[in-house]
């Protein structure tokens, strides 16, 4: 039963502490929805309010002061609209903030505070423990003056302060601040300007700092001079043990200075580090590998340092005796069959690692059996992802040696290698040894009639697998047809089917229909860019009105009219189990949502609808507005993209003046390049004024926009 539905009798017999339990789960909305039902809750205190789903200046100056002053809230978490400095968090409401001494948790994350409105939280630094200033515009002058008074933040574990205008002077004033804690364990620099200039300030910083944990500098413009400088710090640092350098340019030689800062620390703690999009050849890799021969690490992220691993590295070395490592990236990093052959015997004997990614690379057809020995020698691994390679027939085949033989794989992504049909053929057989697998993904292969019906039978015996991913796979009626001999198996478990992209037509609808007749255990079905037409999507909806488990419907790009919108609204209106449906890019046109809202009624259960890009005007804008006054569960309504002129505005503003269940609108894109713009600009303020708890997204530059 949704909690607003709730009378006051039903809360009567709850407790002080469970209603303060129930409230930390809410948003501010639904905290006040409460309040007028229950006047116990407008007594306790509201230990965590979140109004980041709340435009800027749709909270009152009182409603905020009675939330500071009288809730007195221990985590406030609020977000302004990003890339609208109009949005900004009045300095004076910085100052009410401030008071508010028993708050624990601040979240402002895109509020464009700017320098100004952190001077008023030096009075709240010592209470907070987690500060998120993500997006504010701070120079380094907010950053020092934070860093002057880190010392009195004694209880301050979390500071994020990424996506900032934070240059070398910031950064060294609030590295060499860590000296002053012993409380900080997250510091998050990440999307600065970082430079050179710094890294000898935060190796001191971290040199003496024995809290830090966690520390992110990732996207700023740390080169090989300022990682040396970081190294130094790391070289006898015991407290990190996640360091983020993604996404700098750093080469071999600021590599080297990591290895060499890791083999020199015995007593490091480092377990995660992440180098991906860098500038590392196989030099520095080689010198990295030899480095964390017995070390902690149990992450390592090289990915996108383009020909990293063109020759011997020592990967294979370190991957033989390592017993800690448990996640290894190598996408994008110019991996080819006989570069794998270099460390695959290290793959092979090691027994710790449970996540490998290799996808973007160049592997061929040699690499799959490398990889089969692999697999089968190593039962812990759970998660491989091959996408993007070149394994081909041959390669997927050998693959699929390993997948029969590997008891813990739970995860499989082999999408975009080529593959014509023995492969996936020769892996669906293989499926019915396995019994661990619950993903598996070979999107953009390609199926004949009897790899089809190979995958199909296998399937029926398949009583694990839970997501189906078979995107982009020209996949025919007739294929579906065998596809689902073995997918309406009563042991099949499927829970997400995904089918995008493929040519199933009014044949392949015929088959889903029957699966979903038989199967009750399927929750998320995606048939976008089927040509399903009508006739497809009304056998469609005839069979989702018996099946009643599925609860997400994307149905995309299928060509679908009036009739099968007919048949959609009648389906909504019987099932109340489906929650969200996608219909965007059918060109429904406003006779297609006539149709469908006439026979959808109140959209009895569903929450979220999309209708993107389907060239609704303002007679469709009408009909939504029709259904959105009856409505009492639809939360989400995208109508970008649809030129719904000042009138359908107009008409979905008086129905928003009725409807309470609506909680966002997506009217992004809705002018047509001929329609006057003041027309439009005053419907969409009256649209943004006539319900305060609908949060209306626009994008930047609309008319209505201001930003």
């Amino acid at each position: 039963m949704a909690l607003s539905r709730l009378s006051a009798p039903d809360w009567a017999g709850l407790s002080a502490e469970v209603l303060e339990h129930v409230a930390a789960y809410l948003d501010v909305r639904s905290l006040g929805a409460l309040m007028r039902v229950c006047q116990r809750f407008n007594q306790l205190r509201w230990q965590r309010v979140d109004i980041r789903h709340l435009s800027p200046g749709m909270l009152a100056d009182k409603s905020f002061l009675y939330i500071l002053q009288r809730r007195k809230p221990k985590a406030l978490l609020a977000q302004g609209l990003l890339g609208c400095p109009k949005s900004a968090l009045p300095l004076e409401r910085m100052q009410q903030i401030a008071e508010s001494r028993y708050l624990k948790e601040l979240c402002l994350e895109a509020a464009y505070i700017g320098d100004k409105g952190v001077l008023p939280l030096q009075s709240l630094l010592p209470y907070l423990r987690r500060l998120n200033l993500r997006h504010n515009k701070l120079t380094d002058s907010a950053v020092a003056f934070l860093a002057q008074n880190l010392g009195n933040a004694t209880a301050l574990v979390d500071l994020n302060l990424s996506a900032n205008k934070i240059g070398n002077t910031g950064a060294k004033a609030m590295a060499l601040a860590l000296s002053a804690t012993t409380s900080l364990q997250v510091l998050n620099l990440e999307q600065n300007d970082i430079g050179a200039a710094a890294g000898d300030a935060i190796g001191q910083g971290l040199a003496q700092n024995l809290s830090v944990r966690v520390l992110k500098l990732t996207d700023n413009r740390i080169c090989n001079l300022g990682i040396a400088g970081v190294a130094r710090g790391l070289a006898v640092n015991t407290s990190v043990e996640r360091l983020d350098l993604d996404r700098n340019v750093i080469a071999d030689d600021g590599v080297i200075s990591l290895a060499d800062a890791i083999r020199n620390n015995p007593n490091s703690a480092l377990t995660t580090l992440d180098l991906t999009l860098n500038r590392c050849t196989s030099i520095g890799a080689s010198a990295l590998c030899t480095a964390l021969e017995g070390s902690r690490l149990s992450l390592l992220r090289l990915s996108m340092n383009l020909d990293v691993l063109s020759q011997e590295t020592g990967l294979g070395g370190y991957l033989a005796c390592t017993a800690a490592l448990s996640e290894l990236y190598l996408n994008h990093v110019g991996l080819s069959s006989n570069a794998l052959s270099l460390f695959s015997q290290g793959l092979s004997s090691n027994k710790s690692l449970r996540r490998l990614d290799l996808s973007h690379n160049e592997l061929d057809a040699s690499a799959g059996p490398l990889l089969g020995v692999m697999m089968a020698a190593n039962e812990g691994l759970e998660w491989l992802n091959l996408a993007f390679n070149r394994l081909g027939d041959d390669g997927i085949s050998g693959l699929a040696v390993g997948v029969a033989n590997n008891a813990g794989l739970e995860h499989l992504v082999i999408s975009d290698n080529g593959a014509v049909s023995n492969g996936v053929g020769r892996l669906a057989q293989a499926l019915a040894s396995n019994r661990q697998l619950k993903v598996l993904d070979l999107s953009g292969n390609a199926l004949d009639d009897g790899s089809a019906l190979h995958v199909g039978r296998s399937l029926a015996d398949n009583n694990t697998l839970e997501q189906l991913f078979f995107r982009n796979m020209g996949l025919t009626g007739p294929q579906m047809h065998s596809l689902v001999k073995g997918l309406g198996s009563s042991r099949c478990s499927l829970k997400l089917l995904n089918l995008s992209g493929n040519t199933l037509g009014v044949v392949g609808a015929s088959s889903v229909g029957q699966l979903l007749e038989q199967t009750h255990v399927l929750q998320q079905l995606d048939l976008s860019g089927n040509s399903l037409a009508d006739d497809g999507t009304a056998m469609l909806a005839k069979a989702l009105t018996i099946n009643t488990c599925v609860t997400h419907l994307r149905l995309c790009n299928n060509s679908i009219g009036a009739e099968g919108a007919g048949a959609l609204g009648r389906l909504v209106n019987h099932n109340t189990g489906l929650k969200i449906l996608d219909l965007g890019t059918n060109g429904l046109g406003d006779d297609g949502i006539r149709m469908f809202c006439e026979h959808a009624g109140s959209v009895a259960g569903l929450q979220t609808l999309i209708l993107s890009h389907n060239g609704i005007h303002e007679a469709g804008g009408d009909a939504l507005a029709i259904m959105l006054r009856t409505s009492s569960s639809l939360q989400q309504l995208g109508l970008e993209a649809n030129p719904l002129h000042a009138a359908g505005v107009l008409a979905l503003a008086r129905a928003l003046q009725i409807n309470r269940s609506l909680r966002q609108l997506n009217i992004k894109h809705i002018r047509e390049s001929h329609e006057p713009v003041d027309d439009l600009r005053a419907a969409i303020q009256a649209l943004t004024v006539s319900n305060a708890t609908v949060d209306i997204l626009r994008a930047k530059g609309d008319v209505s926009d201001g930003c």
